[in-house]
Order: structure tokens, then sequence, then C-alpha cells
């Protein structure tokens, strides 16, 4: 058994313009505008993969960023019933501070 790939032909119908721009980007390359035109195929379609890829990063980052977003709002929560629980021994001067403060960190929810 060979181990060389098998090539079919297929025919293609395309504008001049086209045609002109595969001839132009073959020339470039220095390459056929068949081998211009199956190299351009192969990557198009190898990029189909790194979408994939770039989707699943997104997926991973947004469940990330909630989970990050879960934690900040449990830790301004225990920063409040910390102060509460000590509220008393707050210098009667930044217990007006602490009020604006804490406004702010109940009202970013």
């Amino acid at each position: 058994m060979s181990d060389q790939h098998t090539t079919v032909q297929y025919q293609l119908r395309l504008s001049e313009e086209l045609r002109d721009s595969i001839k132009r980007s073959a020339k470039s390359h220095n390459r056929s505008m068949n081998a211009d035109i199956v190299a351009r195929l192969e990557d198009s379609l190898s990029d189909a993969g790194g979408e994939v890829a770039a989707d699943e990063g997104l997926q991973n980052m947004a469940e990330e960023l909630v989970a990050l977003s879960t934690e900040n709002r449990e830790l301004r929560r225990l920063y409040i019933e910390a102060i509460n629980s000590n509220f008393e021994n707050i210098p009667n001067g930044l217990k007006s501070k602490y009020g604006r403060l804490l406004n702010e960190l109940e009202g970013d929810d």
C-alpha cells in the first residue's frame, strides 16, 4: 500500500478578479495557483480548530470571572460582618466614615 495521499480533481468556477488575486498570491508565495488554493483551504480549515479552542478559552475566562465575582461578594459580606460585630469599638469620629463605606459596599451588589 502506498503512503502517498490520493488527490482528486475538482472543477471550480470563479470570477476573473478572484483568479487574478489567486495568481498574484501564488506568485508572491512562489507556488502554483493550485498549490496556493490548496494551502489557503488547508489553513482556513485548520483555523476552525483554533476557533473552538478560543471559544473554550473565553468560556473558561467567563467561568473564572463569575467565580471571582462570587468570591468578592462573599469577602465583602465577611468584611461587613466583621466591622458590624466590632462596631462598638469604632471611635465616634470614624463611625460616619464607616457608614459611608458600608453603604458603598452594600450598594455594589
